[in-house]
């Protein structure tokens, strides 16, 4: 069994990860990482390898090398142009002897060796058929496990060698070059290159990493390579580094930089890959169009975790005001689907089953979050929340609008194997909700995730302005209340929304009398009716909420309402 394997290999230290050993599994491509957070999923943990592959038990065996320790020549055996052996002999390099293997594909051999992380690249720039994985690479360990770490030999020194030393680069003129390049904005993934840019003071180091990510993106066929080199010029030399040296140093690394990604790019009959921190996401369905009747008569297999309202791969939102419970409402529902449970609230979760949650915390830190999750077990099998619902009581802020913050996300979610995430609370997650750019790019992040089959759930906050006036208004809360931009409650399959009303209301359609208690209401759902009027909630002594019966109401209480909406005294002494 691979997971065997992989097993043995960490017991000597490397660090692996389960990869795609066949066409869709999880719509990957061969060879591709099945960890959300890709090779960065590499570890030694028995736990956390378990766990992984108790999901992927037919999975290949990744080796993370830089982590291992380990640098990997990776030698073609083709017997033609692409022959490593031949690109070794003609460079009076030779391979010395250590642990090695055949490859997957049957056409070359890995051998690897002891060496510290290295960028990873081809020795011998142009030569063919001769590259080393180290560093930030990984390979299929497709081999057995070797006896100890002492069959991993000492790379040889051209081994080690910088990518960079002894190529032949072309002298580029960096500005003759980049105006020749044509107008025209940057696409995705070219701004997501862009978008590694240091915000604040950065060196010739990083000038040079993004200039050669852009400019390989370029070679590779990704457009906006103009407007990502002008917009790092004006990076670099902003405020007070517009200087005649400065403008220099752009110029001359910039030129390197377009040189260096010329020699590295790879060959035009591989398939271009964005050089992204995330992977690339999956396509829904076929990218074809469909007659009504064969829509009408396909059969799709929806699986709720709760019942018309969210999907096991939708977007959620608990929303309300400061302080009237969203957190316990919350753990409520990531602890009911944690032990099976078969109801939230008055909803039915119709595929009752034991789901692996994560509830990231990014306002409490671990002793908060051990208030509030105690009395869990008052209402739910400890066992079951032992197993399956996992903390992350970060208590900061994470950035899901940087590269940074999703992969610190998406290693958690790989320790915790999740298919639920609840995060709390979404304002942590960007710098402004209220900017729209800043909100789609969250929530495109978000929709990355559905598409890997995690559902997410996000305690969300109302307004401030809604907050401070709600006791005057005398309405209920709408879309409108919710803090942010338009993509906020656009991009969102269900809103369910928890206020403490302080007053008494009527709803409009004077359906439902709702007397100033906690409450719930569904701002939003795509593929259910919506609720036809407010519920009232109930807490028992754990702060845990139930949803309180129905009564008849009375014609004074109708009467006392009808007063506080028209503006005339009332039975509690408000007036409109």
């Amino acid at each position: 069994m691979t997971v065997e394997k992989a097993l043995a290999l960490a017991a000597l230290g490397l660090h692996v990860f389960p990869v795609a050993s066949r066409d869709g599994m999880k719509g990957l491509r061969v060879k591709d990482p099945i960890p959300l957070n890709g090779l960065k999923a590499g570890t030694t943990s028995v736990r956390r390898i378990e766990a992984m592959w108790s999901r992927n038990p037919e999975a290949w065996v990744g080796v993370w090398t830089g982590p291992s320790g380990i640098i990997v020549g990776d030698i073609d055996e083709h017997d033609n142009s692409k022959d490593g052996r031949v690109t070794l002999h003609e460079q009076g390099a030779k391979l010395t002897p250590t642990f090695n293997y055949g490859t997957l594909s049957g056409h070359g051999r890995h051998y690897v060796y002891a060496g510290a992380s290295m960028p990873n690249g081809k020795p011998f720039g142009e030569g063919q058929g001769v590259d080393r994985q180290s560093g930030d690479a990984y390979v299929i360990w497709h081999g057995p496990v070797p006896t100890s770490r002492d069959e991993f030999r000492p790379a040889p020194p051209w081994l080690l060698e910088n990518v960079s030393q002894g190529l032949k680069l072309e002298k580029v003129d960096s500005v003759a070059y980049i105006a020749e390049l044509p107008d025209e904005p940057m696409s995705k993934t070219m701004k997501q290159a862009f978008d590694r840019i240091p915000t604040g003071e950065f060196g010739r180091n990083d000038l040079y990493r993004r200039a050669v990510e852009i400019a390989s993106l370029h070679n590779e066929g990704f457009k906006g390579a103009k407007t990502a080199f002008i917009q790092l010029a004006e990076q670099w030399l902003r405020g007070p580094y517009d200087t005649r040296e400065y403008r220099t140093d752009l110029v001359n690394t910039v030129g390197n930089a377009i040189s260096y990604a010329r020699v590295n790019s790879p060959p035009a009959d591989l398939p271009a890959q964005a050089a992204v921190a995330t992977p690339v996401a999956v396509e829904e369905g076929p990218d074809r169009i469909m007659s009504h009747r064969e829509l009408m008569d396909t059969a799709y297999d929806v699986e709720w975790l709760i019942d018309g309202l969210l999907s096991t791969n939708g977007i959620g939102l608990f929303t309300g005001r400061s302080n009237v419970g969203k957190t316990t409402a919350a753990l409520q529902f990531a602890a009911t689907l944690a032990t099976g449970g078969s109801s939230f609230l008055q909803w039915e979760l119709p595929a009752a089953r034991r789901r692996k949650v994560l509830f990231a915390s990014l306002e409490l830190e671990g002793w908060g979050m051990q208030q509030f999750a105690r009395p869990l077990t008052k209402h739910f099998n400890e066992d079951d929340l032992a197993d399956n619902l996992a903390y992350w009581a970060y208590g900061q802020p994470v950035l899901l609008t940087t590269d940074e913050g999703r992969e610190k996300l998406l290693a958690r979610l790989d320790e915790a194997q999740a298919e639920v995430l609840v995060i709390d609370s979404l304002g942590e997650t960007s710098r402004s909700l209220q900017d729209e750019e800043q909100s789609a790019e969250l929530f495109d992040f978000l929709k990355w995730l559905k598409l890997q089959g995690i559902a997410t759930l996000a305690v969300h906050h109302h307004r401030k302005v809604t907050s401070e006036n709600a006791g005057h208004k005398r309405r209920l809360n709408d879309l409108s209340d919710v803090y942010g931009g338009v993509g906020v409650t656009k991009q969102a399959d269900m809103i369910l929304d928890i206020d403490d009303q302080r007053t008494t209301y009527a709803d409009p359609k004077g359906a439902e009398v709702v007397v100033g208690k906690v409450m719930y209401n569904l701002l939003k759902v795509r593929y259910a009716p919506k609720m036809k009027v407010p519920r009232n909630l109930v807490r028992d002594e754990h702060g845990f909420f139930s949803v309180e019966e129905i009564h008849e109401i009375t014609q004074e209480e109708r009467d006392a309402v009808t007063g506080v909406m028209s503006g005339r005294p009332s039975t509690f002494g408000i007036g409109a």
